[in-house]
């Protein structure tokens, strides 16, 4: 098989890159022809992404979420070629979603016998991702997050960027429409595709990486205390427990707002609202174990 391999060497607590090249090596034994880009700045993926054709026979992303979104965003089409993710972040949101294996030669596996689960695809103002946007106090935190980074993150280095976030928190009222139909009013708004936030949370009842549709959970309430109550029942998977909150289905979302609020898409930040989202079913191939049938 012809793989290419986009690896981000400084990704979660910045020592990926042995494990990469190992992963590199171990593809090579078994007979693979492998090409190793490693990023050096953000945004590298997203252009060795754009001259990827479809001769290749699966693409390899070695690093976290914010990886693959880069990965995902600089191919010319993200449909052609099956992604495997070599999960090195700090959340790794994707690999566990799609209960990917941490064992290295299971994973080579994978590539050679895994599932292809073609995905839906969400796009924000054009800008694509796989799991989740938000606007609000956490896409706040990811833009403070982005201002501050160094090489390496890892959940501790979240947490500076969480309390000047806080010190500085001041909730802006956001107005959601959903499918052009139904409007809802809040100040903290979870577009997602995925169960899980950040690995360790839930927010989402019915949510799925092909389940096609967004499920939309706008909170009436983002003061400080409002956001310590939600993290904790987010914590504990018992999002019912949430009060003020409402949620919906859709395949359209817009959300605006009277002053621009942050918004991330996959853990990055990408600017402010109004914003407009939709979802196009089952577009991007995942590679993952093969699914048992229910």
């Amino acid at each position: 098989m012809k793989i290419l391999l986009i690896g981000n060497p400084i990704a979660g607590t910045g020592r990926a890159k042995k494990r990469i090249e190992r992963f590199a090596k171990k593809l090579t034994q078994r007979g693979h022809s492998v090409e190793t880009f490693l990023t050096s700045a953000a945004g590298d993926a997203l252009l060795r992404a754009k001259s990827v054709d479809s001769s290749l026979d699966g693409i390899v992303v070695a690093g976290g979420d914010g990886t693959v979104n880069e990965v995902l965003n600089g191919l010319p089409d993200p449909s052609q070629v099956p992604i495997l993710h070599l999960a090195g972040g700090t959340a790794n949101m994707l690999a566990y979603d799609l209960e990917l294996p941490q064992d290295q030669e299971a994973l080579v596996d994978l590539v050679e016998q895994g599932s292809v689960r073609y995905v839906d695809l969400g796009l924000v103002d054009g800008h694509r991702f796989l799991l989740l946007a938000t606007v609000g106090f956490d896409a706040a935190v990811v833009r403070e997050m982005e201002m501050q980074r160094a090489a390496g993150l890892g959940f501790a280095n979240y947490i500076a960027p969480m309390v000047s976030t806080l010190l500085h928190h001041e909730p802006k009222k956001l107005v959601v429409t959903i499918d052009d139909r139904d409007t809802l009013k809040g100040e903290l708004v979870m577009v997602l595709k995925s169960r899980n936030y950040g690995r360790f949370f839930s927010f989402a009842k019915i949510a799925d990486l092909d389940a096609g549709f967004f499920e939309v959970v706008v909170f009436s309430n983002a003061t400080i205390a409002a956001i310590a109550q939600t993290m904790v029942a987010g914590l504990v998977g018992k999002p019912e427990y949430l009060p003020d909150v409402i949620r919906h289905i859709g395949t359209k979302v817009r959300v605006e707002s009277s002053e621009p609020v942050p918004v991330e898409a996959d853990g990055d930040y990408i600017g402010t609202t109004p914003i407009q989202l939709e979802i196009l079913p089952a577009v991007v191939p995942l590679v993952g174990p093969v699914r048992s049938k229910e």
